[in-house]
């Protein structure tokens, strides 16, 4: 699920703002301010990123865990201000 979200983010950043590949935590980070995403709703999708970064690399710092329904609706909160026509 996350790697969907992050694709969509790459695509938003490269037909809106400039072709490059920046880490994931930078793209979101740049595209929250970019696109006024409130601050709480920033900082929901950045926790499902960190937990998934526990799944995923070892020697992660630990994260709490986010029920999948909970970590989908923080993602789409987050996705629901990227532009409709990018």
């Amino acid at each position: 699920m996350f790697a969907e979200f992050e694709s969509g983010l790459r695509d938003v950043w490269i037909s809106t703002v400039r072709d490059s590949q920046p880490p994931v935590a930078v793209l979101m980070n740049s595209l929250a301010s970019r696109r006024g995403i409130p601050l709480a709703g920033a900082l929901e999708a950045d926790e499902v990123r960190a937990h998934r970064n526990v799944l995923v690399h070892e020697g992660a710092s630990p994260s709490i865990p986010i029920p999948l329904m909970d970590a989908m609706g923080r993602l789409l909160h987050f996705f629901s201000f990227m532009p409709p026509d990018w």
